[in-house]
């Protein structure tokens, strides 16, 4: 769902398209639904939370865009694709991560570079470690058909995504 260069209103159309195709499996629910924070032509927030109960996980996939220099479009500047186990919820049970937490994969650009988090928060896997994937191009819709497709057929989330660490 991301390109080099959107504006808010493409995104959103282009979300909302690929979001009715989009089939949850009956355990999962969307504690955060999708939803964009400060809307605006150049500056947005968007965030989803996805919550499997069957077994204790989640998938949390924000990102941020920030206008492009000298453009009127904007740029995806950030974002943390993130799917693992629940670590634990606050008083009113709301998700509490840290990323620190256990993983099954994480991919998150939040200072800096673009990198992987793969079965464990650590090490840090740059895109130079990375073969068959381009980090920077994961968008959050085919994050999420991976990690679906991933539940329902078991297969291990690299080949599903078409990576090789080393």
């Amino acid at each position: 769902m991301t390109a080099s260069h959107v504006d808010y209103v493409n995104f959103k159309a282009r979300f909302d398209d690929a979001y009715a195709k989009l089939k949850l499996p009956p355990d999962c629910t969307e504690e955060i639904t999708p939803t964009a924070t400060n809307p605006g032509i150049y500056n947005w927030t968007f965030d989803w939370l996805l919550v499997f109960k069957d077994d204790n996980r989640y998938l949390r996939a924000p990102e941020r865009y920030g206008k492009v220099a000298g453009l009127q479009l904007s740029r995806r500047i950030a974002f943390t694709f993130h799917y693992g186990p629940i670590i634990q919820r606050d008083v009113n049970g709301k998700l509490i991560w840290q990323n620190t937490d256990s993983v099954d994969i994480r991919i998150d650009k939040i200072r800096g570079e673009v990198h992987m988090h793969y079965q464990a928060p650590n090490p840090h896997y740059g895109q130079g470690s990375i073969q068959g994937l381009t980090l920077e191009s994961v968008d959050m819709l085919k994050f999420v058909r991976a990690v679906l497709q991933h539940r329902r057929s078991g297969k291990p989330l690299d080949e599903i995504l078409g990576f090789k660490i080393g």
